[in-house]
């Protein structure tokens, strides 16, 4: 894993090109966990097709999930993330309503 690059003397922020990369299977409609490496800070996603995700300790027992109704209580899975700075959880579930895969690059 890199550093995420600061960039600002540029005027923005910039993701280092990285040979650390993980890619997750998706089956449509089955969740399944990604166990966020040590050390990794920011999360950075890429995928085929629409997913959600839902970070916590255990993915297992705190799936994603596709909303089929309103979701207000702030539970909602988050639909395709693009970055995300961890803070606090080690797992992330992920699913997707078709077969899809998703590339997950960590970063410090």
């Amino acid at each position: 894993m890199r550093n995420l690059s600061d960039n600002t003397d540029m005027g923005f922020y910039c993701i280092e090109t990285e040979n650390f990369t993980d890619a997750i299977v998706l089956t449509a409609g089955a969740a399944k966990p990604y166990i966020i490496p040590t050390g990794a800070k920011f999360l950075f996603f890429s995928s085929t097709a629409l997913f959600y995700a839902k970070f916590s300790d255990d993915a297992t027992a705190n799936p994603a999930s596709e909303p089929v109704g309103d979701v207000i209580d702030g539970t909602a899975s988050i639909l395709n993330p693009t970055g995300r700075k961890i803070a606090g959880a080690t797992e992330v579930s992920l699913i997707s309503p078709v077969d899809t895969i998703i590339t997950i690059t960590p970063m410090t």
